[in-house]
């Protein structure tokens, strides 16, 4: 802690006595932009300002932060459009730059205070220990100090100072935040953020932008590039320290969330390998029998299932079950493994639905049962017997798509009760070649 604190001392010393050279730079980045009118150098004087409103307050001269952040909020709406060299635009310039100096007057016999940094040895001790940080800044002065500060918190921080160094950063060493600034050369920080999420893919890495201007419009390009957070400048510390707090907890609980996200759908694939393997266990192929369904979830409480009888009778049996997902899925296998079973076995429909719903009486929770029909053809006599238990109708169409039969449903639903009599039946010929069950 002494050593950091020690650095941070010479940093602000070294600031305040460089902050002149500073002012200068800035004054005549601005003259060759007013002699030149030259786009490229009206967006380094601006750049130079912005730099200079966030790192005069970090490291204590507010004042000079204040006049700083008034220049870079004025040539933010002038220097893109060419307004800047306008008269008017260009007397407030040169009325911002004598008040910096003035104020560098004021301030030349002054203290530097110093970087305090005590107010978050609370957080840096219990919360925030070892997180990879990865701070964006072209300006040297406000990265540093920022740099600095994240490591007495006990991180590890990665320094870029342009969008390309960020990139191969980012690649290399996968930070877990991101403190990006706004205005920087070439790809500016929203640009730079899209990129940087884009590269992350389904890993959240929070990117806190750094601001000395805290607009409603910055901010929501803030939001909108992909930015979770942000932080104005001067940054308070104890602010710093709760934020890089929140978000790593976030991350923490977005990284357990992935984490679950992907054995569930391991277990999914598994669980959904072992149902599609009995569910359409030897639906044998028939050339009469078509089947198209799509289904909301993974698993469905929906069957489509049919199968010959050894004495040529085809068996179909369409089932619905409440609800979605897993637990009617449960259901429709257990209706798949009865019907196969018995229809191999030679027992008639009628008996394969009684055997499928005294099952689902026992089993099933109050309040879910299955809506189903079974149908058996006769080919060898040319005719179709019906049970509908719950559905809606059932539809005979002819070869000309007309509507033939219409059966409703004659019974409750498959679970309801149980069945020890006669079920209601429905019998319809198939002469006609034509004709579809639907």
């Amino acid at each position: 802690m002494s050593k950091i604190r020690r650095e941070l001392d010479i940093l602000r010393d070294t600031y305040h006595q460089d902050l002149p050279n500073k002012l200068k730079e800035i004054q005549e980045k601005w003259f060759m932009a007013a002699a030149t009118g030259d786009a490229r150098i009206a967006q380094d004087f601006y750049r130079l300002a912005h730099g200079l409103a966030g790192s005069a307050g970090v490291f204590g001269l507010p004042e000079v932060a204040a006049v700083a952040r008034e220049l870079e909020r004025h040539l933010e709406s002038t220097y893109k459009n060419g307004a800047l060299f306008e008269e008017g635009n260009a007397l407030l310039c040169n009325s911002n730059l004598q008040r910096l100096f003035a104020l560098l007057e004021e301030n030349r016999n002054q203290v530097a205070p110093t970087v305090a940094l005590d107010s978050v040895s609370h957080y840096t001790q219990e919360r925030q220990k070892g997180a990879v940080i990865l701070v964006v800044d072209d300006d040297h002065d406000t990265r540093v100090i920022l740099s600095k500060t994240l490591s007495f918190m006990g991180h590890e921080v990665v320094e870029a100072d342009s969008s390309a160094t960020a990139i191969a950063s980012f690649e290399l060493r996968q930070p877990d935040i991101v403190f990006m600034d706004v205005v920087m050369p070439g790809m500016n920080g929203y640009e730079l953020t899209k990129r940087l999420k884009d590269m992350a893919g389904n890993t959240f890495v929070p990117v806190i932008f750094l601001t000395s201007i805290a607009d409603d419009q910055m901010l929501a390009k803030c939001v909108e590039s992909g930015g979770d957070d942000f932080l104005t400048k001067p940054f308070n510390k104890v602010i710093l320290a709760a934020k890089i707090s929140a978000l790593l907890r976030i991350k923490s609980l977005h990284r357990e969330l992935e984490r679950y996200k992907n054995d569930t759908e391991e277990e999914i694939a598994q669980a959904e390998h072992v149902f599609n393997a009995v569910v359409g266990r030897s639906n044998q192929d028939n050339e009469r029998v078509h089947s198209w369904s799509l289904s909301a979830t993974h698993f469905n409480g929906d069957a489509f299932l049919y199968r010959t009888s050894p004495t040529g009778i085809l068996h179909v049996f369409l089932a619905d079950f409440t609800g979605h997902g897993l637990a009617p899925a449960v259901g429709t296998v257990l209706a798949a493994e009865i019907f196969h079973d018995h229809t191999e076995s030679g027992d008639s429909a009628e008996e394969i639905l009684k055997h499928i719903n005294n099952k689902f009486n026992k089993i099933l929770p109050v309040g879910r049962f299955c809506a189903a029909a079974m149908i058996a053809v006769d080919f060898s006599l040319r005719r179709a017997f019906l049970w509908n238990c719950g559905l809606p109708s059932v539809l005979v169409v002819d070869h000309q798509c007309g509507v033939a039969h219409r059966f409703a449903s004659t019974h409750l639903p498959l679970g309801v009760v149980q069945i020890t009599g006669k079920i209601p039946v429905a019998e319809f010929s198939i002469v006609d070649a034509g004709a579809a069950v639907m």
